[in-house]
Order: structure tokens, then sequence, then C-alpha cells
């Protein structure tokens, strides 16, 4: 390929691009990386949001992130990010998070992604990747991609803006999730007669060691997470295709929590004649020794982090080449009666810090406008 070739293309203006769901930036970032706009690999994403959205997916074959539409068609919210950095394309990553977000602690962190046995898996030992059963020590990874994760807190006071772009960066994605802002944990209030979030807690705990280290020990407790997960899913779809326990046979790993099933079952049961059983074990799958965040902010706090948002712009000094925003409202993770406001607020900020570089016309993937370039 020759250097003509392989220059980069640059927008008249940056671009944004305005989804719903959050997994549905990807065809944007696609479409860009196709373009020649963003590099076809090792960029960096500065990642506003409430969550971080880097869960490994344990079932979707790694082969996928070289076919788009399977990609496309198998991410959700909380794992888009991760296949991405195993097909090469991002090696640096910035969660930037608001003060009360605490799934994984401010710092500077390394690791591997690569395929186990044709899954992708990590080599961190962040608790936040344990609880998903996404660990794997690199001497049984392949086809390996090292990642920088930089965990940092927005604040008044936030320093430190030169150490988030690699020093030959000229492009970088902006991403920004709403519910940065204000958010909600809409698992809270599922079936909430039956109080079945707070029973589902005990039923999905799990027990780490004190050292998170890289031993013999670790991999074999993640083994047995991934063991209980994946039995918990079977019994839930068990449920959902016979509407009853009778007959199964209880998995080992789940005796010790057995009766608070049958507890949970029965409470349901007895509120509910229209029950989604997969619903409940994915807000089980959420009940990790962190669970979702659940802050919705005043307007005045609103405000605040929208002002804290444009001084770390500024901070930057160097425009993003492209910006993604997701709403997030639709399944109430940014509070449906908030969304709208911060939405303007947001966009009013891009302007005030990027002028006439930035674009006044966002694309709104979430009223099906398109886009071409």
């Amino acid at each position: 390929m020759s250097a003509k070739e392989n220059k980069l293309r640059t927008f008249d203006k940056i671009p944004i691009f305005i989804v719903e769901n959050h997994n549905e930036v990807l065809e944007f970032v696609y479409r860009c990386l196709g373009s020649r706009h963003l590099p076809f690999n090792n960029n960096t994403m500065i990642h506003f949001d409430s969550h971080p959205d880097m869960t490994v997916s344990r079932s979707m074959p790694s082969e996928y992130v070289f076919d788009k539409e399977k990609l496309l068609a198998d991410v959700s919210i909380e794992n888009w990010i991760m296949p991405t950095c195993f097909a090469g394309h991002f090696s640096q990553l910035v969660w930037m998070k608001p003060y009360w977000a605490t799934q994984i602690k401010d710092n500077n962190y390394q690791f591997v992604i690569g395929d186990y046995c044709g899954n992708i898996r990590v080599n961190s030992t962040l608790e936040y990747f344990l609880s998903e059963a996404s660990y794997r020590p690199e001497s049984e990874l392949s086809k390996n991609k090292l990642i920088d994760l930089k965990v940092r807190t927005l604040s008044n006071d936030f320093v430190g803006h030169a150490d988030l772009l690699p020093s030959d960066s000229e492009v970088y994605m902006l991403d920004i999730d709403l519910d940065f802002f204000s958010t909600h944990n809409p698992f809270l209030k599922i079936y909430e007669k039956a109080d079945a979030y707070t029973k589902l807690h005990p039923i999905f705990a799990f027990s780490w060691p004190d050292k998170l280290e890289q031993t013999d020990e670790l991999l074999a407790k993640v083994k047995d997470r991934e063991n209980q997960l994946n039995e918990l899913e079977k019994v839930f779809q068990y449920i959902a295709d016979n509407g009853h326990l009778t007959g199964i046979t209880v998995p080992e790993i789940l005796k010790p929590v057995w009766s608070q099933m049958i507890e949970l079952v029965a409470d349901v049961q007895a509120n509910y004649s229209d029950v989604n059983w997969t619903l409940i074990y994915d807000a089980g799958c959420t009940c990790d020794t962190t669970d979702l965040p659940h802050h919705e902010s005043p307007l005045e706090e609103i405000n605040l982090l929208i002002d804290q948002f444009k001084q770390f712009l500024r901070g930057l000094q160097l425009p993003p080449t492209i910006v993604t925003i997701s709403r997030s409202s639709y399944d109430d993770y940014c509070p449906v009666d908030q969304v709208e406001h911060i939405q303007e607020k947001v966009l009013i900020a891009l302007q005030e810090v990027y002028g006439d570089r930035i674009t006044n016309k966002p694309i709104l993937d979430y009223k099906d406008e398109e886009w071409k370039i």
C-alpha cells in the first residue's frame, strides 16, 4: 500500500453521531475505519460513562470480530468495546467516570486480550473481569493484543490530561453516554413486588481470594465462577421453558443456594403471571461485589458536570476526530425525563469548546437519520 493510500482522510467538520443503545455507535466507528478517517489499528477512545462497557461475552466466537454483520448483531450495551480491542482497532482506552461509578478504581492498567478456545478472554485480574469469568493467563491466549486502560474520575480540579493521549496521537474518538450525567440501575425495580433484585444477590454471589494474583488458585476460582454462571443460565432457561423447577437436576455448584432459588421462583410467580426469566438472569449477572450505579442527578449537579466536562475537553487541547453519543434512555439507564435536557447541554458544550471545527448538525441515528461520508 502506498503512502498516499495510507494517509488518513479528514472531515471538514467533526461529525457527531447520536444513537440510542450504546453498542450502535460501532456502526459509525466501522464506517470511519473503512473510510480511513480513523486508523485501522491502535486508536484511542475517551469514554464518558457511568459504566465501563468492557465486559467480555463468554459465548461470542472471537472470529465475529472479522465479520462486521455478525459482530454488530451479537454485541450489546455492556460488551461492545472489547471486540474492537481484540480486532486491534483500539489499544488505548480511557474511561472517564462520575464519582458515583466504582466498578473499577482510578488507575493505569495494562493487560492482554486474546483468543481462548475460540472466545475472547483477557489476562487482567481486575475483579470487573473476574466476575464475568473473562480471565485466562496470558500463556493460554493467542492472537494477543496489548491494551492500555486508564480510569479517571472527573472533578472540578481534574489534572493529568497529558497522559491520557499517546504522545504521537493526532486522532481519537470521544464517546459519551448521557448516563454519565445521571443514571439509573434499571434492574432495581424488576418484579418489585417479589423483591426479585434483592433475592438474586445471594444466588449469584461469589467469593474471591483476598489477593487477586495470577495463580492456579485464581484460575480455578474463575472456572468455578464460569460454571456457576453457566449453570444458572441453564436453570433460568429451564424455568422459562417449563414454568417451574420440578424435575430439574440440581447442579452441584448451586446446591448451597437452591433454597433461595426456590423462594425466588415462588415469590415471582405468586405476584406475576407473565415473567421474563432471561431478564431476571441478566439482572442477577449484575449482582457482583459492586452493583450497577444508581444516581439520579438533580439539575444543579447536571450543570456542574457539564461545566467539568467542558473544562476537561479544553484541557485536552487536541479535538477529537469523531464524537459518538449514546442516549441510553429506552432501557432507563439515563432517566427518560432528563435525557433531552442532558443531550441539549452536551451538544451546546461541544459547540462552545470546538466552535466551527465541529458540526452543528449531528446525525440523529435514533431518529433513523442517514449519513453519507
